[in-house]
């Protein structure tokens, strides 16, 4: 069991799993309301001066960079190209929303074959 860091923002949801462990791998999820989605079961983390900072590569060849402010509380996602999961955009900068505490690592909804989380619509 492990806390769920969470961040929305425009339609784009993120959840991060494992940033209680220094030495363990980070999980990311990242999910656009179309339904884009980067599943990544293992990233390593950097210390920066802000927070931690995560790099991984999509399957489509973009290259993200994600950088956890916890002074801010946000996290911003730098895409190398245009990228669907962030709506089109480069970057995206998104607040921390509440966290999900002490829940399995395990799928929240499946959709077909690839597991996806909700996304909670605000009109």
């Amino acid at each position: 069991m492990s806390a769920v860091r969470q961040y929305r923002l425009d339609g784009v949801a993120v959840q991060v799993r494992g940033l209680e462990d220094p030495g363990a791998p980070i999980k990311i999820h990242i999910e656009h309301l179309s339904g884009a989605a980067l599943i990544v079961p293992e990233c390593h983390r950097v210390k920066s001066e802000v927070g931690i900072v995560i790099e991984t590569r999509g399957f489509d060849g973009t290259d993200y960079r994600l950088t956890l402010d916890e002074q801010k509380r946000t996290m911003r996602i730098a895409a190398s190209k245009p990228s669907l999961i962030l709506g089109d955009k480069l970057e995206l900068e998104l607040p921390r929303v509440e966290d999900l505490v002490a829940t399995p690592a395990a799928a929240i909804r499946v959709t077909g074959d690839e597991v996806t989380m909700p996304i909670v619509v605000k009109r």
